[in-house]
Parts: structure tokens; sequence; C-alpha cells
């Protein structure tokens, strides 16, 4: 089963010429692929952190190679994915 993943922009800030966008995901209904739209041009680092557990079996992985040109980072979860994640990059 394939579910959906929702992503929620939470904070946006500059750090010398670098923009640095921070934010939430959610998921539901078993597996879980799909996109985190950070709004940045080029995406140079993400790091997805997953939360609500003491131990979470079943990490966030970013499913790109970076740098990533489209601005949309893909991310796979074999499970819910309720998480964060920090996006650095350019406009």
């Amino acid at each position: 089963m394939t579910g959906t993943l929702t992503t929620t922009i939470t904070k946006r800030t500059v750090m010398g010429d670098v923009i640095v966008v921070f934010g939430t995901i959610s998921g539901s209904g078993g597996n879980v692929t799909g996109d985190i739209t950070t709004g940045l041009r080029r995406v140079l680092h993400c790091g997805v952190q997953p939360t609500g557990a003491a131990v979470d079996a079943n990490q966030i992985n970013v499913n790109e190679t970076m740098p990533c040109d489209t601005g949309n980072v893909t991310v796979v979860r074999d499970a819910d994915a309720p998480g964060t994640f920090v996006a650095y990059g350019t406009e």
C-alpha cells in the first residue's frame, strides 16, 4: 500500500548566501514516498529526522543526489512518516 506524504515549511532564514528551510513531515497509509517541496531553486543538503518514538525502526531516507536542482527532495519510508527536515540551498 502506498501512503501520502505531507510537508509544511515552518521557518525560512538566510545564513550568508545560503537559504535554510525548516519544516515538518507527516505521512499516513503505509509505505510513504513523496517530495519535500522546499521552495528553493537548488538544494545543497537536506536532513530528515523522525519524531514521535524513542526508537524508530523505520528511518526516513533522502532519495536524491545532492546538490538537487529541482528544489524538491524525494524521501522514502516504509511506514507512516512523522518527522522534521532542514534544507540548505539557493533561490
